[in-house]
């Protein structure tokens, strides 16, 4: 045991949050001559101390964010994680919580919260991305941001409450991202972290410089774009100008936090520092995918599976072309200073959203017994595209129940609908992996890499759905490695790890995960007949996207 050091992620999902304590047991050396050092290798062991929901909460027509209550679960965490330290002689070194990225917290003058954050499924943002379009052109946006269009980022929700809540922001004097937010409260420090920050489309990545320059890490303002800002109406002086990396210690718990966690004692010398990790959970989850030792981040794919799939590659820097614009990809910060190009497609929310239609008509099931009934149901009788826009508005904001909206879709594409849960859930399972072939397909084109050579990490809670991933393998005809499930926590930890010294930098680190974790291998299925009805299947499902307005 690394002097009996231990670390706490905090990872607050779409569904859930949870905390780990991640401890590093030294298992081996490995390298040359005494020159190398002959650096140690770790196996990490990860102990869970706390889980609880993550509810937003419906509030005079708006859902909200539960932000006090959900810091309460994260000072529970603490809480725990400092009892189990103490009952194995463990120091809790560092703490670092994550989470989604796009939602933010509005501060006063005084640094309270002005109000309950809005959550990215509220109504808030209906049609603002349209009129931003009105008054700076798509195109012209993609070109300075490189971000993908999604109605609730961060650019819509600011334009939306400049138009409808003009008082709030008058009001406030600081912005902070959701998970930046939280870690403000456990220590009084104001930043924007950059994985972060690169989800809200607001800044411009064309001032980044080139990961060759060697210069990135040198800044300490984020680029925000003064012409965006001035052009919507965005008060600038909200947008914070401390630039946090992945990795940085921002400081100690607040001593309140401290004494009401039960960890005002001295551990290993000192109190228990906070890290900004990589605080968007997608940066975190694919810093927790394992490599090979001969495998490095740029040749290979990732799919981080949950109620989003966010599906793409690791890049040195942006890539912002008029083929990237076309295929919706996204230019986000990675937990080693790079960008993601990814997509964000609508993921396991569609199954989510049956299986609560279900247990509302009067069944209960559990995701198990759905994929079942999905397995034993026909293949291809009905497909949708999963970012079809009426799927993505949460229920309780009147949408109809999810099984009704692919009905619609379906009666709309002359489609026979799915009637039973099973054909409904086989629905959305080989649709999504009709979808993660297309834009595997648009991101091999883009950048020039070959789909057939590419691996794909597959992780998150979705690497637990064993036909989900048994689909994608063979509708994409690619390699899935799977696992491991709780990859944001993990890259959380391991940055918190690169912190306090235990490794070099972010990559070492992923190349120990081999030591704890034995990824599950799928391959396609080698059935020629199989092969070709998937390729037919996905011919009917680009005929669809066409003709689905509004998706890409």
């Amino acid at each position: 045991m690394t002097g009996g050091q231990a670390f706490l992620a905090v990872d607050l999902g779409a569904e859930s949050g949870r905390a780990f304590l991640g401890r590093f047991q030294a298992v081996d050396r490995s390298g040359g001559d005494a020159a190398s050092h002959q650096r140690l290798r770790f196996r990490l062991e990860l102990d869970e101390v706390h889980r609880f929901p993550n509810r937003p909460v419906r509030v005079l027509g708006h859902l909200h964010w539960d932000v006090l209550s959900l810091f309460a679960e994260i000072k529970e965490s603490l809480r725990l994680a400092a009892r189990q330290c103490a009952s194995h002689g463990f120091d809790l070194v560092s703490v670092a919580v994550d989470t989604w990225g796009v939602d933010f917290g509005l501060l006063d003058a005084e640094g309270h919260l002005l109000a309950n954050p809005f959550h990215y499924r509220d109504i808030l943002c209906d049609g603002a991305m349209a009129k931003v379009w009105q008054r700076i052109g798509r195109e012209r946006i993609y070109d300075k941001t490189g971000i993908q269009f999604i109605p609730f980022n961060t650019v819509y929700q600011l334009f939306a409450l400049a138009e409808k809540k003009p008082e709030l922001l008058h009001s406030a004097q600081s912005l902070l991202m959701m998970g930046e937010l939280f870690t403000y409260f456990l220590t009084g420090e104001r930043f924007a972290e950059f994985t972060s920050i690169t989800t809200t489309q607001l800044l411009d990545a064309n001032r980044w410089p080139s990961a060759d320059s060697g210069s990135r890490f040198g800044m300490s303002r984020p680029p925000w774009d003064e012409e965006l800002t001035a052009t919507l109406g965005i008060p600038t002086h909200l947008l914070p100008q401390r630039l946090a990396w992945p990795g940085t210690i921002l400081g100690e718990l607040l001593p309140e936090v401290q004494q009401e966690c039960g960890l005002s004692a001295k551990t290993a010398g000192r109190p228990v520092r906070v890290v900004a990790v990589a605080l968007h959970d997608t940066a975190s989850a694919v810093a927790g995918i394992p490599l090979d030792e001969d495998e490095t981040p740029w040749n290979s794919a990732f799919l981080s599976s949950g109620t989003w799939s966010l599906l793409g590659l690791e890049v040195p820097d942006p890539v912002i072309t008029q083929a990237s614009l076309a295929a919706g990809l996204s230019n986000e910060g990675s937990a080693s200073g790079h960008f993601l190009l990814l997509k964000n497609v609508t993921g396991l929310w569609l199954v989510q959203e049956c299986r609560r239609a279900f247990a509302a008509a009067g069944t209960e099931y559990d995701y198990g017994e759905l994929t079942e009934m999905a397995r034993a149901a026909p293949a291809f009788r009905s497909l949708v595209d999963p970012d079809w826009p009426e799927f993505a508005r949460a229920t309780v904001a009147g949408a109809p129940p999810m099984p009704e909206r692919i009905r619609r879709y379906c009666e709309e594409t002359g489609q026979p609908y799915p009637k039973s849960p099973g054909e409904v859930i086989r629905t959305c399972l080989e649709s999504l992996a009709l979808k993660y072939r297309w834009v595997l397909e648009q991101l091999a084109a883009t950048t020039g890499r070959h789909l057939e050579a590419m691996r794909l990490h597959l992780v998150g809670g979705g690497s637990a759905n064993w036909l989900l991933n048994q689909l994608t393998a063979d509708a994409a005809n690619v390699t899935v490695v799977v696992g491991p499930r709780e990859a944001t926590v993990v890259g959380n930890i391991l940055v918190q790890a690169v912190a306090s010294g235990l490794y070099p930098d972010i990559t070492a680190a992923r190349h120990d995960l081999g030591i704890t974790f034995a990824p599950r291998v799928v391959t396609p299925t080698a059935d020629a007949k199989a092969s070709a009805a998937w390729d037919t299947a996905y011919e009917r499902f680009l005929k669809l996207r066409e003709n689905s307005p509004g998706t890409n």
